[in-house]
């Protein structure tokens, strides 16, 4: 096989592996990069988020005053609850 026609193949062949890396990897790459952009916006523009984090603090507040308030202790839920049941009835 003539020089030429080895580096004709070995470019054919580095351009096909270009494609298929592209194809598999860096077009999924581009296209995260893509949403990470749309995301950050996102967030810039939705005051929301920090107005809702702070109405989830509040909840988590009261429900753990709930908790403490009813001497909830660190078992499971269905024992609390049966504890509870028994209690009652």
């Amino acid at each position: 096989m003539k020089p030429a026609t080895k580096n004709i193949f070995l470019i054919t062949g580095f351009l096909l592996v270009l494609l298929v890396a592209y194809q598999y990897s860096f077009s999924e790459t581009i296209e995260i990069k893509r949403q990470l952009k749309e995301l950050k916006v996102q967030a810039k523009q939705s005051p929301v988020t920090f107005e809702s984090a702070s109405t989830l603090e509040r909840k988590e507040k009261y429900l753990d005053s709930i908790i403490s308030r009813n001497q909830i202790e660190n078992t499971s839920l269905q024992n609390n609850l049966l504890k509870i049941l028994n209690e009652h009835s």
